[in-house]
């Protein structure tokens, strides 16, 4: 089930930013093995650029890394407090998208993306500042029914970021 979507525009602090919302689509659940951190968004400026040198370090963000799928997935899960956009702690696991089941690194997770019905946006261009500008669309949404079950960005290959949301099924 996919749905073609529209341009919208944002106005974040003055910036213009382009966000495509590009569809709603259904998709079948899969795993990301990955480096886990406990954060929150007010702790987020301080602890995730760490984290990602960290997923760097431990060359989760290797583009020639054999037996995984291109591209790099940030997974947000675990929510303690769903709904609760800044003092609500949460998991993002930084990793990379595995096809078969095997060990998993000392120090790392596998967490499953459940099937589900997703609203994807890409941000116009690959800047840090987009992301973060898409999260904070989704976050002003009223009328984005989240499931909090497990969000991420997802960085193809092809330098696109694209920011998909789980939505519950009546939304």
């Amino acid at each position: 089930m996919a749905r073609p979507g529209s341009q919208e525009s944002s106005v974040i602090s003055g910036r213009h930013t382009s966000i495509m919302v590009r569809m709603r689509e259904t998709i079948e659940s899969f795993n990301v093995v990955g480096l886990p951190l406990r954060t929150s968004n007010r702790e987020a400026a301080r602890t995730i650029p760490p984290h990602w040198r960290a997923a760097a370090d431990v060359g989760l963000l290797d583009p020639e890394k054999p037996d995984v799928s291109p591209g790099i997935y940030a997974v947000y899960t675990d929510y303690e407090t769903p709904g609760d956009d800044v003092d609500g702690v949460y998991t993002l696991v930084i990793g990379r998208r595995i096809e078969a089941e095997g060990p998993v690194p000392p120090g790392q997770v596998t967490v499953t993306i459940p099937g589900s019905i997703r609203e994807i946006m890409t941000a116009v261009d690959a800047r840090p500042e987009s992301v973060y500008e898409a999260w904070v669309g989704v976050w002003a949404r009223e009328d984005l029914a989240r499931e909090y079950r497990a969000d991420y960005e997802y960085y193809a290959p092809d330098d696109s970021i694209h920011l998909s949301i789980g939505v519950l099924s009546d939304a």
